[in-house]
């Protein structure tokens, strides 16, 4: 009998015993770039993480190929192009997310590729992302 593939989704719980760490994030808005031609995104808000900065080739939804320089590990699906950014253990989301500045100006990675793997259950799910 042919067994029925897992879609992870938003429903699935997370792993959480590895993040202990936080960042921001700006979820990428889908409607329409501005009248200058940047990207919009929604107010910043703080995520649990583990931040991991390593090296690792990935496929883009493209097919190219792409070396991205962090890996995270974090508590819900994020969009392909938000950014995030880390913050350090001393700051709080306001001294990242300076409001009225988009993410680039303040230095924040976009996110290229995003990973979901269930476990061997399907009751809970990795959730990474590349940038």
């Amino acid at each position: 009998m042919p067994v029925e593939p897992v879609t992870p989704d938003d429903t699935m719980g997370t792993i959480t015993w590895p993040l202990k760490q936080k960042a921001a994030y700006w979820r990428y808005s889908d409607v329409q770039d501005d009248q200058y031609g940047r990207s919009k995104y929604d107010e910043a808000i703080e995520i649990k993480c583990r931040w991991s900065d390593e090296q690792e080739e990935v496929i883009l939804p493209d097919g190219t190929k792409y070396v991205c320089k962090t890996k995270l590990m974090t508590d819900r699906n994020l969009v392909l192009r938000s950014c995030v950014k880390f913050i350090p253990k001393n700051k709080t989301l306001l001294d990242i997310a300076i409001p009225g500045k988009t993410p680039q100006e303040l230095l924040a990675a976009e996110i290229c590729a995003v990973l979901v793997t269930p476990n061997t259950r399907a009751s809970k799910a990795l959730r990474e992302a590349y940038v």
